[in-house]
């Protein structure tokens, strides 16, 4: 028998066979006359030092088999340097220079992943001396090992021994880290079909179906049901005339595409009402009574926007975390509260030593650029200068400027700057409007930027910031004219909370003084409705949906270009807005509020590699969840610490309605400090630093007029915010002033804000009594008293609930029996308990 495990050195010298003779003793003679044969071969060829090992088997005579086998192998694979268009090899002493200090072999080539295998491939030299590894013979690769189990390892030549059935499926397998047809061509009768290397789209083909045993067919998101390794088995297997792996290459994982190009439009003062997606959203959620709050009429297509929702994922809970611009902008941009970066309040500039995604971006080797509105640099405007040394990552930014809404720009001839023009300059442009009106110059300047970056063959990230729609509500023709025919009512919220019918929560303030709003309660009717028809009214709504509607006709041009620039797939366009614009809903033209179209706003994103089409995604999300979003979903490493989340599951997972109850986002008024909101799973609570807590309900109420803060029904989901509220606040997670206290449960002694309940058509406020109408009232009417406890002076019940206490603990009546935070705030809140304080330290005096 051969020794077990005997290695044998096959070196350049006569004696070698002599150290074969030794181990081998049973075999030696037919080896050595292997051996010997071999070394004739090398008279002029360098032999290489080769290790074979030897595993000694019961079988004696095939041990000496497999040893004269190895030695043949030898043998025949040194002829290959004689002739080696006559055989089917790797040339191993092949060695391809770049210049670079990276060799090319072979066995490089071979082990390369298929699409880089490729491009290796199209090099003639490679292709000439690695024709195993490029496909371009039709031979066994006799370095080839097929693994059979139990450390067993056989040859090509094996198959041939197979039945039919057998020999096929082996020859479909993927073993030993290759196709076996592939490795063994020859032997697999494919020669044929030998599968050249080619490059892989990295996309579920989905009019592929796989075939199941039992019959069944399977798309490529089946195979994410099954465990790992069934995954990694179905994936190497050919089925339904196809591998599993280049049919499903994104599932399998069998593709290493580009990084992804980013385009970011971001509008400013966008009310998400006027996106058809939306409002088709809305309508089947809410109808259209509660949608198309400015009339039936009023309504328009965007179809080129809405295209971003039927191709990738429309998110309908998206809010800025404040909603105002410069604060909204930096959270966009670093992933932090605003107070974190410095730009908290309007026109605060942003701190230098915040990180943006574009900085992790450009030290990612991306082309970076910035386009239109940037709103970060202070008080500057136009502030086209305020980019030196403050480019955050934008590398190209000359056409960014700080603030200001500007309806026209041209290039400086013969320099590099921009020039501004107001809408009363629009004359200047007569005849080339489109070439010069704000969105659609910057939206041609970004478009340059994409097609240069494609040119040069560079991965890009593009911020385009375009000013409308806010105000002035100017746009060029046609559009400035495009809805004269259409009328727009004031939204109902609008005249109840103008009326106090009901009223709306003390934090909203009400707009129209500048238009004559009147103070009298029974004249404001009459005012509204002459409102309603005014000209400023109706010339305001038709600019502002002829703004919108240039937007979109500017997102079809943008599409265009990136399809033409053949980038679609391997691009993600966000389409985003820094705030709402409320137009009237709940009294209020502009933003500012924490009400939907106020501090929610638009969001879709179209990315055909990861994103799947038609998605609707209900998780709330938050401004600052954009950065480490967009950053994980183009696969960007990076060692940056985000208050936001990183919101990629809810994106490509194949569930096309996810929705995620426990989260919980905020938002906050960070320019007057007047309120604070958290929102989660369709509920909103918002405290202020005075008046009421209010708890929305958006299922059962999408116009927010009613307050279910002392619903039973509403208790489980109240003390959830409640207690996210507190603890963001107490953490500094969000910024708000506590002042003498906030309540987050409703005072027993406060008044309400609703006109008086009375019987007559005279419109009152508890505020009104004892000034506009009899302090009477209050002791002859038990429903006015309940009404105006405060102002009719019973208070004499300690509220239920809780008060958030300068200090930062959230306490009941109970818990403040010390007397310590019995401050206005405090009697107002425990007027028993802060009575019995107070008595008490009188007794003790």
């Amino acid at each position: 028998m051969c020794s077990n495990n005997t290695q044998i050195l096959i070196a350049q010298s006569h004696s070698s066979y002599k150290v074969v003779k030794s181990a081998l003793p049973r075999c030696a003679n037919s080896l050595i006359l292997s051996m010997r044969s071999l070394m004739l071969m090398y008279v002029t060829v360098p032999l290489l030092l080769t290790k074979i090992v030897v595993q000694a088997t019961k079988d004696g005579e095939s041990e000496c088999r497999l040893g004269i086998d190895l030695l043949e192998t030898i043998a025949s694979s040194s002829s290959s340097k004689r002739s080696l268009k006559n055989s089917c090899q790797n040339d191993p002493r092949f060695v391809l220079d770049d210049g670079n200090e990276n060799n090319l072999t072979c066995e490089i080539v071979h082990r390369a992943e298929e699409n880089l295998r490729y491009n290796y491939c199209q090099i003639e030299e490679v292709s000439a001396h690695c024709e195993i590894s490029c496909g371009t013979c039709c031979a066994n690769d006799r370095s080839y090992r097929i693994a059979i189990g139990e450390g067993g390892n056989k040859w090509c030549k094996w198959l041939e021994t197979l039945a039919d059935t057998e020999k096929i499926r082996r020859c479909q397998e993927y073993n030993s880290g290759r196709l076996v047809k592939e490795a063994c061509a020859k032997a697999c009768g494919d020669c044929k079909n030998i599968p050249s290397p080619q490059p892989i789209v990295c996309k579920n083909d989905r009019s592929y179906r796989i075939i199941l045993n039992d019959g069944q067919k399977k798309n490529c998101v089946w195979l994410k049901s099954l465990s790992e390794p069934d995954q990694d088995l179905w994936c190497r297997k050919i089925n339904n005339g196809k591998e599993v792996r280049e049919a499903c290459s994104r599932t399998c994982s069998f593709c290493k595409p580009e990084k992804p190009n980013l385009v970011v439009v971001m509008t400013d003062e966008h009310n998400y009402r006027t996106l058809s997606a939306y409002r088709d959203f809305l309508v089947k959620k809410h109808g259209k009574a509660k949608t198309n709050v400015w009339g039936p009429d009023a309504i328009m297509p965007t179809p080129n926007i809405d295209s971003l929702a039927k191709d990738g994922a429309m998110l309908t809970n998206y809010y800025t975390a404040a909603p105002v611009c410069t604060p909204s902008r930096s959270s966009f941009m670093s992933g932090m509260y605003p107070h974190f970066t410095g730009s908290d309040t309007n026109n605060g500039a942003m701190n230098l030593d915040v990180t943006t995604f574009a900085q992790v971006l450009q030290e990612a080797n991306y082309a970076t650029s910035y386009v239109g509105k940037w709103h970060l640099d202070g008080n500057e405007i136009p502030g086209w200068d305020t980019n030196v040394g403050r480019e955050f990552g934008f590398e190209e930014n000359k056409y960014r400027f700080n603030r200001g809404h500007w309806k026209y720009f041209e290039d400086v001839p013969n320099s590099d700057r921009v020039q501004e023009y107001n809408y009363t300059n629009s004359d200047l442009f007569e005849n080339r409007y489109e070439k010069h009106f704000s969105t659609d110059f910057l939206f041609d300047r970004g478009i340059d930027f994409i097609k240069n970056s494609v040119r040069k063959k560079e991965q890009f990230a593009l911020f385009l910031s375009i000013p409308d729609p806010h105000a002035p509500n100017e746009v060029r023709p046609p559009y400035d004219n495009l809805y004269d025919e259409t009328f727009f009512k004031v939204p109902t919220t609008g005249r109840s909370a103008m009326t106090k019918d009901p009223a709306s929560p003390i934090w909203q303030v009400m707009d129209l003084a500048d238009r004559g709003r009147p103070d009298d309660l029974d004249e404001m009717e009459e005012f509204l409705d002459a409102f309603e028809k005014s000209d400023w009214w109706q010339d305001y709504m038709r600019k502002y949906f002829g703004m919108v509607r240039c937007i979109d006709e500017n997102i079809g041009k943008l599409l265009n270009s990136i399809k033409g620039s053949g980038i679609e797939n391997n691009t993600i366009l966000v389409f985003t807005s820094d705030h709402g614009d409320m137009l009237m809903e709940h009294g209020k033209i502009d933003k500012g509020s924490p009400f939907e179209t106020s501090a929610g706003i638009p969001f879709l994103i179209r990315y055909p590699e990861k994103i799947p089409a038609s998605k609707v995604i209900e998780t709330p999300s938050s401004s600052v969840d954009f950065a480490p979003t967009i950053l994980s979903l183009m696969g960007i490493q990076h060692g940056l610490h985000f208050q936001g989340k990183d919101a990629i599951e809810a994106l490509v997972s194949d569930d096309l309605s996810p929705i995620d109850y426990d989260k919980v986002i905020f938002s906050a008024d960070y320019s007057n400090g007047r309120w604070v909101m958290a929102m989660a799973g369709g509920f909103k609570l918002v405290i202020g630093r005075t008046g009421a807590p209010w708890l929305f309900d958006l299922h059962s109420d999408p116009e927010e007029i009613t307050n279910f803060i002392e619903s039973p029904f509403h208790e489980e989901i109240k003390a959830k915010l409640q207690n996210a509220l507190v603890e963001a606040i107490n953490s500094n997670l969000i910024k708000f002033d506590i002042g003498n206290g906030s309540f987050l449960d409703t005072p027993k002694c406060i008044d309400e804000l609703d006109i008086l309940p009375l019987s007559s058509n005279q419109k009152y406020l508890c505020s009104d009594i004892g000034t506009k109408t009899s302090s009477t009232k209050c002791d002859k009417q038990r429903k006015i008293q309940i009404h105006c406890p405060d102002t009719c002076n019973i208070c004499n019940e300690d509220s239920e609930g809780r008060i958030l206490l300068p200090d930062g603990v959230a306490r009941t009546c109970k818990e403040m029996d010390d007397g310590q935070w019995c401050n206005k705030r405090g009697k107002k809140f425990c007027p028993i308990t802060c009575a019995k304080e107070e008595k008490g330290s009188e007794d003790f005096i």
